[in-house]
């Protein structure tokens, strides 16, 4: 059997994601544009950080 050795991660995949913070004014034009630029951009982030580390761990096979 052999061992698979794994690279260390990249130390800014174990930061964690972004905290958000909501705009203040009730408007709506507003609230879509922090949608749009604010939350996808930091789910986008998040998401491949997490395919990142996903991708780095060694998978299992049966022998």
């Amino acid at each position: 059997m052999t061992l698979q050795t794994v690279p260390p991660l990249d130390a800014s995949l174990a930061e964690p994601c972004k905290t958000l913070s909501a705009p203040e004014a009730l408007d709506y034009d507003q609230w879509q544009l922090w949608m749009q630029n604010t939350v996808l951009r930091a789910y986008g982030e998040c998401a491949a950080k997490h395919r990142k580390v996903v991708r780095a761990w060694p998978t299992t096979t049966k022998p």
